[in-house]
């Protein structure tokens, strides 16, 4: 291995980049190694993320060049155009055939690179990372910057690991005057084998202080919400903290916007980003705050002594804490929870984050190593690539723009267009530069798209992606998330007002996986308003109000007011990711929300997100209905009945589809089922309403024997069926059967009468006056009656307020007098 292919007397040779030696370069030069029997232990191979799709490389420590042959990009399927090599690649045999080469965007643990890939003709040619890249990933470093590195570690400050609570005054959760405290009585259900894994969790939260129990009367109480973790299977505790953070009074700390952070970066080469480990769980929880996060499970109730994730102030607490402990020190910016340290040299930077970690160290906080970034010569912040270079957008911004696929036909056409002039205001000469693809639009002319048409459409991607279209983010603007789903794809837009114009900062878009596509419409609809708003995360935590656009006018009361209980399975677990923000939910007609709808119909080519979310909303649907009270058999047999019911089936393919919007489209045998339409789902077969089956009439008849079973009282028996399942009149079903069980008649206690209970009779007349209200053929009238005489005046009403019973005692008084008691119900 290392010599030249002309004197190897090996087998084929594969081909290995590297650049020539020579005072002006004029080509690329590929040497060729010999195909060596090594052990693949000896193999320098590492998998990495090219535009989303997993690549394996040979690390090429003398290559300057990153190149793939014609198969793997392919396989990328990215619909890049290739653009002509710069300068062409030579080998010993001869100038390779290069297809031409793109940027993309490469992934590696967590981090993303932006660097130029070519791509060489042949299928036997190994895919090979370049030097500076693999350098820049940290897959190899130079001996002399390993052995300075290791050292700073050694005997520097080393701030990593799991908890830690930050050395500083407790904070406290302030209340909003007039404050009506909320407190569940009930712990919510936990699926008998995840019980023990709960409780593990609350053992070890409460070992690590970061909660503790609760013993005495308290007037807040939240539900706790277990969540399994994907990778790990250990459970994760969720609290639903909707009803504190409605009184919650948030800090008004103004944030530095990223044109003010980023104006500090002039002449920085090298870079480091922090994460805080479980952030805010190393801020200390004031004493009398810890009982307004008190929340109930099966093994009694806890409360936190850390700030709780999902209270809606966190974030800003966490920013004003970070700038406090960092306060002085250079070359070190903060944005929530992400640190950035930065210097115009190696030896700057590190002296810079030795300091950092010392101070962080000393503060008492901990990092999470597997989430920092050390030394880095690009990052991402605040949706910008920062690099030696300066300060430029992130490609991601605009990829869903610059990856849409010309349409096919009139109508894609048209939807296109609307998005273009809903943001073409600031394109200059809009109409001449897109005059090809409105001439389409003309009924005389027949559909063709040729080179113009194509040439308009990417001049107009470009304008759309570029300044005066997009701007910057400023924290100091209001700003709104549009967010759509189609049948196939969601689409979003991160917008900010201008004066009166909202401008358009980022765009995203992405396929819906195959299991997604099978979701009701208004949970596709949660699905985009969550995922956008985890999408620009970074834009939107910790802001005090946004506006979160939608078109799909049942989610908006889901957002803003709706208790979890009362929403879709899977919208439950969706809207608990959404807690760490602030959104309002506004209703924005389809016609109107023309970015998000067309990014939504013309999503990315690929599911670009990982499938985390829906893995850990589906974990969440089995874990309710698991907890439901009812064997597997039962759960079976249910599944069986409600894929023979007519009724059921129109029922979850009106969830699947939509439900018309008025009552009269609605076939009339399940028109009972509408009102409670915002809150069915279908998982597995089943029709579910919140966290309770929906029955089929053919197992109704044995439910209600079953929930009777105890010959319960009615009010009982409700409150059973109200915890597992339910159909329309199932109230009413059940008061039947209650008043039909002849066990029950025999065996109840005798219901008389109240005997007549005699008063005292008066000495005079008028001493003492009875009053009462009644109704008679729609007319309200004032019974007036005397103790002594037993003597009745009826007086009609115009209504029952107190003003007009006041009205009509006066004039009987005058009449009368006025008597010494007045008795009334």
């Amino acid at each position: 291995m290392g010599h030249w292919a002309r004197a190897c007397r090996s087998s084929r040779s594969v081909n290995e980049v590297t650049e020539a030696q020579e005072g002006e370069q004029t080509s690329y030069f590929l040497g060729s190694i010999c195909n060596a029997k090594e052990k693949k232990s000896e193999a320098w191979t590492v998998l990495l993320q090219v535009e989303s799709v997993p690549v394996q490389f040979k690390i090429d420590t003398g290559a300057d060049v990153n190149i793939i042959n014609e198969d793997t990009f392919q396989a990328l399927d990215t619909g890049k155009v290739l653009h002509p090599p710069d300068l062409p690649l030579d080998s010993p045999g001869g100038e390779l055939s290069c297809l031409g080469c793109f940027d993309a965007a490469v992934s590696y643990k967590n981090k993303s690179y932006t660097s130029k890939i070519y791509v060489v003709h042949g299928h036997r040619v190994n895919n090979l990372l370049s030097r500076s890249l693999s350098v820049e990933m940290n897959l190899v470093r130079r001996v002399d910057e390993i052995a300075n590195y290791t050292n700073e570690q050694t005997t520097g400050s080393q701030p990593f690991g799991e908890h830690g609570i930050l050395k500083t005054a407790p904070v406290k959760i302030e209340l909003k005057e007039g404050a009506v405290p909320h407190a569940v009585h009930t712990a919510r259900r936990v699926p008998f084998p995840m019980l023990q894994k709960v409780k593990e969790e609350l053992v070890r939260m409460e070992q690590n202080d970061i909660i503790k129990r609760v013993t005495k009367p308290t007037e807040w109480c939240a539900p706790m919400v277990p969540v399994l973790k994907k990778h790990t299977g250990k459970a994760r505790i969720c609290v639903d903290l909707t009803k504190l953070n409605k009184s919650v009074k948030r800090e008004r700390y103004i944030l530095p916007t990223s044109d003010e952070i980023t104006s500090k970066l002039s002449g920085a080469t090298v870079f480091s980003s922090l994460d805080a480990a479980s952030g805010f769980w190393q801020i200390p929880l004031h004493p009398d705050s810890c009982e307004l996060t008190t929340f109930i499970t099966p093994f009694g109730r806890y409360c936190f002594k850390r700030l709780p994730f999902g209270i809606t102030s966190a974030p800003e607490i966490f920013q004003r804490k970070m700038l406090e402990t960092l306060e002085g020190l250079e070359g070190v910016e903060v944005f929530m929870d992400d640190i950035l340290v930065h210097g115009a040299t190696m030896e700057e930077h590190d002296a810079r984050l030795e300091r950092v970690l010392r101070r962080i160290d000393s503060a008492g906080l901990k990092l999470n190593k597997e989430k920092c970034s050390l030394r880095q010569s690009q990052l991402r912040f605040l949706g910008h690539l920062i690099d030696k270079s300066g300060v430029r957008p992130d490609p991601e911004k605009v990829e869903a723009i610059n990856l849409l696929t010309p349409p096919q036909n009139v109508q894609e056409l048209k939807r296109v267009l609307g998005m273009v002039n809903y943001l073409g205001k600031y394109i200059p000469s809009l109409a001449t530069v897109g005059q090809p693809l409105f001439d389409l639009l003309r009924t005389k002319n027949a559909w063709t798209w040729g080179p113009s048409q194509q040439s308009a459409f990417d001049n107009i991607k470009v304008m759309l992606t570029t300044a005066p279209v997009l701007t910057f983010y400023d924290v100091t603007k209001q700003t709104a998330v549009s967010a759509d789903a189609s049948s196939y794809g969601l689409g979003a837009v991160l917008l900010q007002l201008h004066g009166e114009e909202w401008r358009p900062v980022a765009y995203c878009s992405r396929r819906l996986s195959e299991a997604e596509t099978r979701y009701a419409q208004i949970e596709k609809e949660c699905l985009a308003s969550v995922w956008a708003c985890e999408k620009f995360d970074k834009y939107l935590r910790g802001l005090d109000r946004f506006r979160l656009e939608t078109d799909h006018r049942p989610l908006v009361p889901l957002v803003n007011s709706r208790s979890l209980d009362d929403v879709p399975l899977r919208c439950q677990r969706l809207l608990m990711r959404l807690m760490r923000y602030n959104p309002e939910a506004v209703y924005v007609p389809g016609k109107t929300l023309v970015v998000a709808d067309t990014l939504s119909r013309c999503p990315q080519a690929r599911t670009r997100e990982p499938t985390d979310m829906h893995s850990e909303v589906e974990c969440y649907v089995a874990t309710v209905v698991q907890s439901i009270p009812a064997s597997p058999s039962r759960i079976d047999g249910i599944r069986a009945a409600t894929a023979k019911d007519s009724e059921l089936q129109t029922v979850i393919e009106l969830v699947r589809k939509g439900w018309p919007e008025y009552k009269d489209k609605v076939p009339i045998n399940v028109r009972a089922y509408m009102k409670v339409k915002n809150e069915l789902a279908e998982t597995n077969g089943l029709l579910i309403r919140g966290c309770r089956i929906v029955i089929p009439k053919s197992e109704r008849g044995e439910i209600l024997k079953k929930i009777h079973a105890g010959h319960q009282g009615l009010t009982k028996c409700r409150e059973r069926a109200n915890s597992s399942v339910w159909w329309p009149g199932l109230s009413a079903e059940l008061k039947n059967t209650v008043m039909q069980c002849q066990t029950c008649q025999e065996q109840k206690r005798s219901q008389q009468k109240e005997p007549l209970i005699s008063t005292p009779l008066p000495d005079r007349p008028w001493k003492r006056i009875g009053l009462d209200l009644c109704e008679y053929n729609k007319n309200n009238y004032l019974i007036v009656s005397d103790y002594y005489s037993r003597f009745l005046e009826i007086l009609h009403l115009p209504s029952t307020t107190s003003f007009q019973v006041i009205q009509r005692l006066k004039a009987t008084f005058a009449r009368f007098g006025i008597p010494d008691e007045v008795v009334s119900d």
